[in-house]
């Protein structure tokens, strides 16, 4: 089986900060909506399950459950947990979707079980975020003016399911992330799909909060269930954490520079 990870040398002079953290230490922020949640059993205790659907049954033993609406994808829930819990995150936090595979990708999320995905989490270091995807590689991407929908294939596999209950986005991925990051993009970043991945508390607010309330708002103001711009949301996960910094990665144990 296969590890797919990138992750952040430690931020120069980054330290813990004076909010207190979480004494649970480990938090799971789930992205629910119908999906089959017994895949969590292991780690329930941990799993905060936001739900936009059938909320689960309470016999599952979770730390929490909160109703959401059904708005903004998996990009919605998780910038609503870093906002709401700004002060109180926990120590290490594992964001996953409801599901490790989805009808509307060619792909699985992920190729780990939660023990693992949960164990590989608990060893990050200060100031470390890692991302768990598919197959075990990295994707670059670089097409700012716009996502291909139509002939690259997992794309189209994906637009075919959506059945036209998508939102097309009203702008490019290039103007989204100047609006968001308030500077240009790069030539090109490189991503993991599926939008599951680990982060340090530190991580998170060592950015102004304001961010991440922006981009919550622009889910929110859509108020749309499936926004286009949650996709380019899932390719922007590491610039938000950790953009900027010096990244290295690893595949089957071999360093790469990123």
């Amino acid at each position: 089986m296969k590890i797919l990870s990138f992750r952040c040398s430690p931020r120069p002079n980054l330290t813990a900060t004076s909010r207190q953290l979480s004494t649970k230490g480990f938090d799971i922020v789930v992205a629910h909506h119908n999906e089959d949640l017994t895949w969590l059993q292991p780690l329930a205790s941990n799993a905060t399950i936001y739900s936009k659907g059938d909320m689960p049954t309470p016999s599952q033993a979770f730390r929490q459950t909160i109703k959401l609406d059904n708005i903004g994808r998996e990009s919605h829930t998780y910038l609503y947990h870093v906002v709401s819990r700004y002060e109180s995150l926990a120590e290490v936090t594992l964001f996953v979707q409801g599901s490790p595979s989805s009808v509307s990708s060619p792909r699985c999320h992920t190729n780990l079980i939660i023990a693992q995905l949960g164990s590989k989490a608990m060893e990050l270091k200060t100031g470390e975020m890692m991302t768990f995807g598919p197959r075990g590689k990295f994707k670059q991407f670089d097409s700012w003016n716009g996502i291909d929908w139509y002939d690259d294939v997992s794309h189209a596999h994906w637009l075919r399911h959506q059945k036209g209950t998508h939102l097309w986005a009203d702008c490019t991925p290039a103007q989204f992330f100047a609006d968001a990051f308030g500077r240009e993009h790069p030539a090109s970043i490189d991503y993991v799909e599926g939008a599951f991945f680990a982060v340090r508390a530190e991580i998170i607010p060592s950015g102004p909060r304001t961010v991440y309330e922006h981009l919550l708002d622009k889910f929110t103001d859509l108020n749309h269930i499936n926004p286009k711009i949650g996709h380019f949301m899932e390719r922007f996960w590491g610039e938000l954490f950790v953009g900027g910094m010096a990244l290295s990665g690893s595949q089957n144990n071999a360093p790469r520079k990123l």
